[in-house]
């Protein structure tokens, strides 16, 4: 059986791909300052590898954007009306219990 990447790690390596093409930069550039393989690179842009935690990281101070940023523009999270960001799958969530407590509410009627 062939495993299909993951579709956070694919929206991420999206959106690396696109700021650095933005910035015009081969993955071999972004690969010497992360210190990794421009085939590491190829991997996280298709989502066939995911980034660590500290990789990510290192990926956003080369580009010098935020984690937050970052994963909004990627479309993992999203930006509320208070600056703040939420999790797409904690949406999901809550909006699976809220219609699951309407749907009860509405037997009980």
């Amino acid at each position: 059986m062939i495993k299909q990447p993951d579709p956070i790690n694919i929206k991420l390596g999206a959106e690396l791909r696109r700021l650095r093409e933005s910035r015009k930069l081969t993955q071999t550039i972004v690969a010497n300052a992360l210190n990794v393989t421009f085939q590491q690179i190829q991997k996280y842009e298709k989502g066939t590898n995911g980034m660590s935690a500290s990789r990510f990281l290192q990926v956003c101070m080369f580009f010098k954007i935020t984690p937050t940023e970052f994963a909004i523009q990627a479309g993992v999270m999203i930006q509320d009306k208070i600056t703040s960001a939420v999790p797409m799958a904690q949406l999901t969530n809550h909006a699976i219990a809220v219609n699951k407590d309407e749907k009860e509410e509405e037997k009980k009627d």
